[in-house]
C-alpha cells in the first residue's frame, strides 16, 4: 500500500520551523532539530555538535530534504512529485480546468465563478464537481466549505489535512485497480 501524500503547504512549514529550531538560542530544540538532519546525506556523518558548529551553511534545501525523507520520501523532488499528481493525475487532462498563474487570480477566479481551488505542478487551477468526483472525491464534503473550496490556503488545516488524505486514499485504490 502506497504511503499517504503530505501537503507541500505542510511539509514546507515544517521545513521552516526545522530551520528555526536549528538557530533557536534553546539548546534542547536546536539539538533535537540537528539530530533530524543526520537523516539525510550530507550531514549523516556529523554528529549534532558538528551540524551545529556549521548551522549557518544549512540551506532550506535541506530543511525540505530532511521532511520529505520523515514522510517516506528519498527526496524533496520526489515528495513534491507525488503531490503534483495528487489533484492533477495521469490522464485526467481530459477534463477542463481553468488554469491560472497566481493563487490571488485562482482566488479571483474561484470567488467569481465557483468551483474547487487546486494545485499541481507549481500552478492553481479551478475545477468543477465532476472533476472532484472522479478524483474519488465528494464534492457535496463539508469540509470543501471549511477549506473555502481552496487546497492551497485553506481556512481550516483540520478539514484540509482529512480531503488530502481521502484524496490519496482514492488515487491509492485507483493505482491498485489499474495494476
Amino acid at each position: 500500500m502506497a504511503r499517504p501524500i503530505p501537503s507541500l503547504e505542510d511539509c514546507k512549514r515544517e521545513a521552516s520551523l526545522l530551520l528555526k529550531d536549528l538557530n533557536s538560542e534553546q539548546a534542547l530544540d536546536a539539538a533535537r532539530a540537528a539530530e533530524r538532519f543526520r537523516r539525510i546525506a550530507p550531514f549523516r556523518e556529523q554528529s549534532p555538535g558538528e551540524i551545529l558548529a556549521n548551522r549557518d551553511a544549512i540551506q532550506r534545501k535541506h530543511a525540505l530534504a530532511v521532511v520529505a525523507r520523515e514522510h517516506g520520501y528519498v527526496a524533496w523532488k520526489n515528495l513534491k512529485d507525488a503531490a503534483d499528481v495528487l489533484w492533477c493525475p495521469p490522464g485526467s487532462s481530459a477534463f477542463w480546468h481553468n488554469w491560472c498563474k497566481t493563487h490571488e487570480e485562482a482566488r479571483a477566479h474561484l470567488e467569481a465563478q465557483g468551483g474547487y481551488l487546486l494545485s499541481a505542478h507549481g500552478k492553481c487551477f479551478i475545477a468543477e464537481r465532476g472533476y472532484i468526483e472522479s478524483l474519488g472525491l465528494d464534492p457535496e464534503d463539508p469540509r470543501w466549505e471549511a477549506i473555502g473550496y481552496d487546497i492551497v490556503h485553506p481556512r481550516d488545516m483540520e478539514a484540509c489535512a482529512g480531503l488530502v488524505a481521502d484524496r490519496s486514499a482514492a488515487g491509492n485504490r485507483n493505482a491498485e485497480d489499474r495494476a
